[in-house]
């Protein structure tokens, strides 16, 4: 009998949250190009921090209706597959908290993707990509990000 080794998603995530990943259709794909909205303005480990992992460490409020703790999407890191959504989101974040975001554009490696779409048919976001960085891959993520031209 062959056993299937899974790489390891982010402890931060809760095993039970993991499995449902794992099961939801995720997998490891090549996205490109995605684009990503660096709140703080530089590519290092915050940009790529998941949601939850933002709302841990205060970058976002911690609102369950927003953000359920038992949605696997609020694991994610979030990536879109054109640019006009993060440039709508920088408009308002310049108008809020983070004086100076900047749009990342690369692609997805090292983790596990889905079009939030595929899981839930009703998602009002088509251009929406979850993507599950796997653990002590973020910093090997950098490698394949930019920040993206003005338009």
């Amino acid at each position: 009998m062959k056993i299937e080794e899974h790489k390891e998603l982010n402890p931060c995530i809760p095993d039970d949250i993991k499995n449902d990943i794992w099961a939801c259709g995720a997998k490891e794909e090549l996205k490109e190009p995605v684009y990503r909205v660096a709140k703080m303005g530089t590519i290092d480990k915050v940009a790529f921090y998941s949601t939850y992992e933002e709302i841990q460490t205060g970058i976002l409020p911690d609102n369950e209706m927003r953000y359920p703790k038992d949605k696997v999407g609020t694991y994610s890191t979030s990536v879109y597959l054109d640019k006009k959504p993060c440039e709508k989101f920088v408009k308002c974040l310049k108008k809020k908290i983070y004086p100076h975001p900047i749009i990342l554009q690369g692609r997805t490696t090292n983790g596990l993707v889905q079009r939030t779409i595929e899981r839930e048919k009703d998602y009002s976001d088509k251009l929406h990509v979850d993507w599950w960085i796997f653990e002590g891959e973020v910093e090997k993520v950098f490698e394949n990000f930019h920040e993206s031209e003005e338009v």
